[in-house]
């Protein structure tokens, strides 16, 4: 399991009242990580925290999501994870 040695999180308020937090992980692995979340006005640093984590720990990003859901589920995606290319 990646274990995470570095996150930096930003966030910034939406007109719907939503708040997107953009994030950059570290892993252990050497690898970065970044993405984006939307989160309630009203959620803890530490409820954003652990949902990102979760997130990671899950291991799908973005391009997995679409690529093999098309016409699966009708959903509004409030995650987003992506590899960090150097």
């Amino acid at each position: 399991m990646e274990q995470i040695k570095k996150l930096k999180i930003s966030s910034k308020k939406l007109q719907s009242g939503k708040c997107q937090v953009k994030f950059c992980a570290s892993l252990s692995d050497n690898r970065e990580r970044y993405g984006y979340i939307l989160v309630e006005p009203g959620s803890t640093l530490r409820e954003v925290v652990i949902r990102i984590i979760k997130l990671l720990m899950r291991g799908k990003n973005a391009m997995e999501n679409h690529l093999y859901s098309v016409g699966v589920r009708k959903q509004v995606l409030t995650e987003w994870i992506f590899n960090h290319e150097r």
